[in-house]
């Protein structure tokens, strides 16, 4: 008896030490959240961590965005301006890279480095097919990632009518790439083909991610720390062949941004404008005001709003399915990112995890009942 009873605490240990190890190629759904069995000493380490991150997370005066009610409706208007003339500009024959530097030029945006200057993806397909066939478009990846998930989220839940408010929760996501006048946006549209790679990816059948996540990059650069954390979740499982497959994707992007920076240097001119940089560190808080401004909750007052995200992202990190840890790893990434890098007025980068940021609150539940019965579990 002694025995047993040893190995069932050790099983226990591996299991909860296992969120690194254990289950990165575990495909399969499990109702119990990852801190199922936990001891007592566990369950209040995981607790105190929790509280100490919704602390963290309270408003502090003195921090905050800058131009608050323009994010309150997305993305400023000034961008959506921008990228408006440029598209004009296109459809009147200009080609891109003279139409994209006569106009920030003119509206007083950076040209320099070459990244201030959008890839070109976006803009020719928007001018190609017309707004009335790329509203379209949006919608139709919208409902696709809608199916996707609820296919995905099938048996995910100790309670299975909580699928209906995991759904729910994905679908608070896609507010923004709702609204007409941000179909100009490249985050949405990068924010949801990596939603849509992390719903459709497989360990067996990764194709499908691999390409919509080379959409996603094409569009916009910010979907890269996505595509590196697929490809070193396939090289941790030792799953060579997936890994060269993220690898050649990441080699192609390459090659497009060498490409992309040559036809950026053929335009521009001595005393072109310079970005004055990104690496201005706002810490947590403004991680997390960027994260709620680009989501449902910015409708909510902004304390309830950031102790829920706080909770999403607890969420996230208690489910046990088998793309959670790759769909914690990039929220935590992208968190941590936005706390270290980006002005203030960059908020609406987090759109490129938005569509997924509150998914996780339909975890939490499960979560605090297995912490719960930890705390009651015999010493």
């Amino acid at each position: 008896m002694g025995g047993g009873a040893r190995g069932g605490a050790d099983r226990r240990g591996l299991e909860f030490r296992g969120f690194g190890l254990c289950d990165l190629a575990q495909m399969n759904q499990d109702t119990r959240s990852r801190w199922a069995g936990v001891s007592r000493v566990q369950a209040c380490a995981v607790l105190l961590a929790l509280l100490l991150a919704l602390l963290a997370a309270l408003p502090r005066a003195g921090v905050g965005l800058v131009a608050t009610g323009a994010a309150a409706n997305g993305p400023a208007n000034a961008d959506l301006h921008l990228y408006r003339t440029i598209n004009a500009r296109l459809a009147a024959g200009e080609p891109y890279y003279i139409a994209v530097a006569r106009t920030q030029r003119e509206q007083d945006y950076p040209l320099r480095p070459f990244i201030t200057l959008r890839l070109p993806t976006l803009a020719l397909v928007s001018v190609a097919l017309g707004p009335v066939v790329m509203t379209g478009m949006i919608w139709a990846l919208m409902l696709a990632l809608l199916v996707i998930w609820w296919r995905r989220l099938e048996g995910a839940y100790a309670d299975p009518k909580r699928r209906v408010t995991g759904l729910l929760l994905l679908a608070s996501g896609l507010t923004l790439a709702a609204r007409p006048e941000l179909i100009v946006v490249h985050e949405i549209w990068a924010g949801l083909l990596i939603a849509l790679s992390l719903g459709l990816y497989r360990p067996d059948r990764y194709w499908p991610a691999l390409l919509a996540a080379a959409l996603a990059l094409a569009i916009r650069e910010l979907a890269l720390p996505y595509v590196l954390l697929m490809g070193a979740l396939a090289l941790w499982q030792r799953d060579w062949r997936q890994a060269g497959g993220w690898a050649i994707l990441c080699l192609g992007f390459g090659v497009l941004m060498v490409w992309h920076a040559l036809q950026v240097a053929a335009e521009v001119v001595p005393g072109d404008p310079a970005s004055q940089g990104w690496a201005q560190i706002g810490g947590l808080p403004m991680a997390l005001r960027a994260l709620r401004m680009t989501s449902a909750l910015r409708a909510l007052p902004e304390i309830i709003a950031l102790l829920l995200i706080v909770l999403s992202l607890f969420g996230w990190i208690s489910w046990r399915g088998g793309i959670a840890r790759a769909g914690a790893l990039l929220l935590l990434g992208f968190t941590l990112l936005l706390s270290l890098l980006g002005r203030p007025e960059n908020f609406y980068w987090a759109l490129i995890v938005s569509p997924l940021l509150l998914l996780g609150l339909g975890f939490v539940p499960q979560a605090m009942g297995d912490l719960w019965r930890g705390l009651r579990a015999a010493r």
